[in-house]
């Protein structure tokens, strides 16, 4: 006696889409909450006499003197501009740098530090 088998199946895999994103979601949470904390604590100040980059949750400080600086270029990778951002990379005269990642209107800032720089040099 054999069986006709007029159809057979399973189910789909998209049943175990909540199992799945939850999953994703727990294994990235934590990962998100970091650069969250990492970014927030990132800090980027111009005076008259340097430029500092500063991470608080690092520990970590960079800076160049205005003077010593030697080029400043703004880089607009495609994602950033798709949310009008930039970086800021400023490098100096001992091959240093320091790089404003993540800015919304870096001109106003490359400004500032032409000015600061200007100011020292009369």
């Amino acid at each position: 006696m054999t069986k006709e088998i007029e159809w057979k199946g399973a189910p789909s895999q998209l049943l175990n889409i909540g199992i799945f994103l939850s999953g994703i979601f727990i294994v990235t949470l934590p990962l998100i909450i970091f650069r969250w904390k990492h970014l927030k604590s990132t800090v980027y100040e111009i005076g008259k006499n340097a430029v500092l980059s500063r991470n608080l949750l690092e520990k970590k400080e960079e800076s160049i003197k205005i003077e010593d600086i030697n080029n400043i270029l703004i880089e607009r990778p495609l994602f950033l501009r798709i949310f009008n951002l930039s970086n800021l990379i400023i490098t100096s005269n001992q091959n240093k740098s320091i790089v404003f990642a993540g800015l919304n209107k870096p001109e106003e800032i490359l400004l500032q530090l032409e000015n600061n720089k200007n100011s020292i040099k009369f």
